[in-house]
C-alpha cells in the first residue's frame, strides 16, 4: 500500500507542472460587439480577423450586434469591421488561452457634405 501511494504521489508531482502548460495551448474567443456612436447596435456589420492585415476569418454580428469567433490561437489579431454608410474600423483584439475576450467597436458614420 506504501509502495502504491509513493506512485501515485511521484506521478502527480510529475505531471502537475504540465498542466498549466496544457491550459496555455487552449483556442480562446473572441465576441465583438458593434455599434454606432450612440450605442444603437449595427446587426450586419462585417467583422474581419486577421495577422499583420491579412484578414482572413470574417463574421456578420448577428441580432444582437455581436460577432462571435471561436478556437482562436492566443495572440494579437487586427480586427476590421465595416458597415454600408460607415467609415471602416479598424482596432486590434488580444486572445487570451481558454478565455473569451470581448470587444466594443463604435462605428462612426460617414459624414456627407
Amino acid at each position: 500500500m506504501l509502495a502504491y501511494l509513493t506512485r501515485l504521489l511521484f506521478t502527480l508531482a510529475v505531471l502537475a507542472p504540465a498542466l498549466p502548460a496544457a491550459a496555455q495551448d487552449a483556442p480562446g474567443s473572441a465576441a465583438i460587439k458593434v455599434t454606432n456612436r450612440e450605442g444603437d447596435i449595427l446587426p450586419g456589420a462585417t467583422v474581419a480577423l486577421g495577422v499583420r492585415g491579412n484578414y482572413s476569418v470574417y463574421q456578420l454580428a448577428g441580432p444582437t450586434g455581436i460577432a462571435t469567433f471561436q478556437n482562436l490561437a492566443a495572440v494579437t489579431y487586427g480586427v476590421q469591421v465595416t458597415q454600408e454608410s460607415f467609415v471602416t474600423a479598424n482596432t486590434s483584439v488580444t486572445i487570451q488561452a481558454g478565455q473569451t475576450t470581448s470587444l466594443h467597436v463604435k462605428m462612426t458614420p460617414v459624414k456627407i457634405d
